[in-house]
């Protein structure tokens, strides 16, 4: 399991237990929507980070075993 998955999960589950709090006819404060704003985008930062390095990973497997060929 890696890290980078627990710590996305981590990361999402914070600003949904924050706008449960909150009744669905309540009006929810600017502050607690910047909060779960910024939670939002550091989880899409850690999911694209993931792929990216993922992708790359894949790509020096693919080369590595195409030389020993």
């Amino acid at each position: 399991m890696d890290k980078y998955n627990l710590i996305a999960f981590a990361i999402g589950l914070i600003p949904t237990i924050l706008l449960y709090l909150f009744p669905p006819d309540a009006a929810v404060p600017f502050w607690a929507f910047s909060i779960v704003l910024f939670f939002l985008l550091i989880a899409i930062w850690m999911c694209a980070k993931l792929w990216l390095e993922s992708k790359n990973d894949i790509h020096h497997r693919m080369q590595s075993q195409c030389l020993y060929l």
